[in-house]
């Protein structure tokens, strides 16, 4: 693999603007799992705009293999809650959803949105209920739904 990094940009295709390219040469299919990584670190618009600005070749490296993240998720004591008494899903998606806002990264559109629509079972007990109306944190997209994270 090599990357190469344009800080002032070239022309690219049809009037886009590159300022990192990658090369891999891989035999038969070596290549589709640093490919997998790739795609999944590049769909950060943060990080693509921390790649055009990285100033060696070990930030570069630390932000194409996911090490340097453009902002830390908040999980801690303030935004994880353990054990709590619900009777059904609603009530644990108000709790979540006014958490959110509380820490300043969601607006009252988000609560609205994200509680009376149906989350998405992602099995084994995990569900995703979010959405892109009054994020005011979004750094992730999940790619099977769309929504940002």
């Amino acid at each position: 693999m090599q990357v190469f990094q344009f800080p002032q940009g070239v022309t690219w295709g049809e009037g886009q603007v590159a300022y990192v390219a990658i090369g891999i040469a891989a035999s038969s299919d070596e290549h589709l799992g640093l490919l997998r990584q790739l795609t999944h670190v590049l769909s950060d618009d943060a990080v693509a705009e921390q790649l055009k600005s990285a100033t060696t070749a070990e930030e570069l490296r630390a932000l194409l293999m996911g090490e340097k993240q453009s902002e830390q998720l908040k999980l801690d004591n303030d935004t994880l809650t353990l054990d709590v008494a619900a009777s059904d899903l609603v009530t644990l998606q108000a709790l979540n959803a006014a958490r959110l806002k509380e820490a300043g990264a969601v607006d009252a559109a988000f609560v609205a949105r994200t509680i009376n629509e149906q989350p998405m079972n992602l099995g084994q007990g995990i569900w995703l209920n979010d959405s892109a109306d009054g994020n005011l944190a979004q750094r992730y997209r999940c790619e099977p739904c769309g929504y940002g994270v």
